[in-house]
């Protein structure tokens, strides 16, 4: 079943996107190309109406969507990272012979300029750099003004302190070459933009699952071999026989992906009380594979356990599998002695951190997952909450627990263009040790 996909973007954004389309199986991209920011309101209710689900080119016009809008249709973001500003201050020194020091600069997060600029010893001033961060709180009420980055750049060119203008944004790059003002864009790799596409249909796939937990279903070949054609087709043609309401993708060269329900797997294919249809697939296959099951409340959780469920059938010698519940349990194997256990996701210190802040454990494993992403460096409450999908309210208060409980502490304070100073946050030395010793121990399992 083709998904549609609707892309609302710039018309330099959008030809790009429908470039990277052509190379995507069973989507059907419908473009909405805006000349001024202000045009977005009017296509985000277009592309409601004519799409399954919506992706923006950036934060800026989906800062410009229409609010008012009430609708369960899937919005996927295209994000802002360090590649884009390391390219283009790349692409400003090879080219056009400007030095770092000659270029103003504005952007949705400007933490990543400052992580860049401790990794490779460089600095910018700050007063030629706008950033408008403010913009990913949902509850915000300010205006985002495009003509005043336009002045912001223009002043300082006119006034010979730089000679280069660096913009995240389309119309401001527009109008900037207008101006006749030296100007880049923010230069993005084909392959995130191209992924933005990928979320887009997957997102819409599992979606379209209905009832009970999300199931993920991982089946890769022994020994890390890839996965050949005639191997997708015999795997898939089994799966889907089995189980109708399903969706398949490719994690990578050694692992099918297929989405479900619990209800479906358990019907269907733990049915099959004798497993005869992994006898019967390894048979065609001609070579042992593994199976792992993952249950979750949302894709990312399921997707979690299926690769544990996966890491733990690979250690059988023959064809097998094993589950791994919402709850964390681990079922398995599926042939030979089945038993159930609990997984060691923790020791009693990370028991002892759900309690002092009074949330789940999956809070909180979502938040060493975003430590260890950031390796471990001081954050905001806009950029955790960015990285967990929550509101900001929702994160400040998860936060204020965290402060409480003393896991982390204030750091210090990051001055922004326009409003209030941001508190910037830093776990506990104490803290801190644990989650890398815990990663560490993870990393030693999996070898």
């Amino acid at each position: 079943m083709f998904v549609k996909v609707g892309y609302i973007g710039s018309k330099h954004s959008v030809y790009k996107t429908i470039e990277l389309a052509k190379g995507i199986s069973n989507i059907q991209l419908r473009t909405y190309t805006y000349e001024l920011p202000s045009d977005v309101k009017d296509l985000h209710h277009k592309a409601v109406r004519e799409t399954d689900v919506i992706c923006f080119s950036g934060v800026v016009p989906y800062y410009y969507r229409d609010r008012t809008i009430k609708t369960d249709k899937p919005i996927i973001i295209t994000p802002f990272h360090e590649y884009m500003v390391t390219a283009s201050l790349l692409t400003c020194l090879l080219h056009y012979a400007v030095e770092v020091e000659e270029i103003s600069i504005d952007l949705p997060n400007k933490n990543v300029l400052k992580q860049i600029q401790n990794d490779i010893q460089f600095s910018v001033q700050n007063n030629f750099v706008y950033d408008y961060m403010w913009i990913y709180d949902q509850d915000t009420k300010r205006e985002l003004s495009v003509d005043e980055i336009v002045a912001f750049h223009e002043s300082l060119y006119q006034k010979k302190k730089t000679r280069m203008a660096l913009t995240s944004i389309h119309y401001v790059y527009d109008k900037l070459i207008q101006k006749n003002i030296p100007s880049i864009y923010m230069v993005d790799n084909d392959r995130n933009m191209k992924q933005v596409l990928l979320d887009a249909k997957k997102t819409v796939n599992h979606s379209r699952l209905r009832g009970g937990l999300l199931s993920v279903v991982y089946v890769s070949i022994k020994d890390g071999k890839a996965i050949h054609d005639s191997v997708i087709q015999s795997v898939t043609s089994t799966i889907k026989s089995m189980m109708k309401m399903v969706t398949m993708d490719i994690k990578d060269s050694g692992t099918l992906i297929f989405y479900t329900t619990r209800g479906t797997i358990e019907e269907r294919l733990l049915s099959d009380q004798d497993n005869k249809w992994l006898k019967s697939l390894e048979e065609q296959l001609k070579q042992p594979f593994s199976v792992g099951i993952g249950y979750g409340r949302h894709v990312f959780e399921a997707e979690e356990n299926a690769a544990l469920a996966l890491q733990s059938a690979q250690k059988c010698k023959t064809s097998n599998g094993y589950i791994t519940t919402e709850q964390k349990q681990m079922i398995g194997p599926f042939i030979g002695e089945t038993t159930e256990e609990e997984i060691r996701t923790s020791g009693d210190w990370m028991l002892e951190l759900t309690k002092k802040t009074k949330t789940q454990m999956q809070t909180i494993i979502r938040f060493i997952n975003f430590m260890r992403l950031n390796d471990y460096q001081p954050f905001t409450v806009n950029e955790l909450a960015q990285y967990a999908n929550v509101t900001v309210r929702t994160m400040e208060r998860f936060v204020k627990r965290l402060y409480e409980a003393n896991i982390i502490f204030l750091y210090g304070q990051e001055q922004i263009h326009q409003g209030r100073p941001r508190n910037v946050y830093a776990l506990s030395e104490k803290i801190e040790n644990k989650f890398r010793n815990e990663q560490e121990e993870m990393q030693k399992e999996s070898l």
